[in-house]
């Protein structure tokens, strides 16, 4: 049965034994047990709800009050302690504890997907191999250099996208190569259209663990040649040896690309690199 008054009275208690007549009377509610409120006043959010008196040690004013609601979307769990009579604010548990442990599984796993991101764009020109992958602080998220010893299962794979925007003079040839390591794979140079200007080049590629040290590259590039429906140009990124790799060490992945001649650009709005 229910006490109006003493909602102490019973050492033992069950959902619906304890009906609040103020938010007060919460605080009387000290003896280690279980009890189901319902206040006419929302506590936290929430007027139906289970809350858990939960001792520590063998000091008899120093306990946790754990409030679980009912009427409200889970999950929604609050906290607060008692030290000698003296109660503390409410902290809310799912946002104080939980949450922060999931945002941290969630980016674990999302560095752990997502190895890099850029942030900034990076514009190629000369005749120098330039990467892809933007510099300078904030330039990207995460890192291009896999870790030694954390590329072991075999049919695992690095994907490497990129997105340009790419401008030509005349007479120009551009070259790719992908880098894993110390070991790189240059494509022959390609003629480019003459005048392209901001003209879509794409990049897809996928490096495939096919034994402990051998690792396959299989990819292909895009480049737009004029505005509208027009025939691009495909390139293929299959050599037909493989990759020495030696997963002991730091391997860095990466993309160059080369011009001849002048007044070309190649601007690269977006790199990312993912591990499937």
């Amino acid at each position: 049965m229910t006490h109006p008054y003493d909602i102490t009275w019973h050492p033992h208690y069950y959902v619906g034994d304890v009906l609040l007549k103020s938010v007060k009377q919460l605080n009387l509610l000290v003896e280690p047990g279980s009890y189901g409120v319902t206040s006419p006043v929302a506590i936290n959010g929430s007027a139906a709800f289970n809350l858990q008196v939960i001792p520590v040690k063998d000091v008899p004013g120093d306990f946790f009050q754990v409030q679980k609601a009912f009427d409200a979307a889970y999950p929604n769990v609050f906290v607060r302690k008692c030290t000698t009579g003296v109660f503390s604010a409410w902290l809310n548990e799912y946002t104080s504890v939980v949450q922060p442990f999931i945002d941290a599984s969630i980016e674990e796993h999302r560095l752990a997907g997502l190895p890099l991101r850029n942030i900034l764009t990076r514009t190629i020109t000369g005749t120098e191999p330039t990467s892809h992958i933007p510099e300078g602080e904030g330039a990207v998220v995460g890192t291009n250099v896999i870790p030694a010893n954390s590329w072991v299962e075999l049919g695992s794979q690095y994907r490497m996208r990129s997105k340009s925007s790419m401008s030509t003079g005349t007479g120009s040839t551009g070259a790719i190569s992908v880098v894993l390591g110390p070991e790189s794979f240059a494509s022959p140079a390609i003629a480019l259209p003459n005048t392209l200007v901001n003209m879509i080049a794409f990049v897809d590629m996928t490096l495939t663990l096919v034994t402990p040290t051998t690792v396959r590259l299989s990819g292909f590039t895009m480049l737009q040649t004029a505005v509208g429906q027009t025939t691009p140009i495909f390139r293929g990124l299959m050599p037909a040896v493989d990759f020495t790799f030696d997963p002991t060490v730091d391997n860095a992945i990466d993309l160059l690309y080369t011009f001849t001649g002048t007044d070309n650009s190649l601007v690269v709005r977006e790199i990312s690199i993912q591990k499937l």
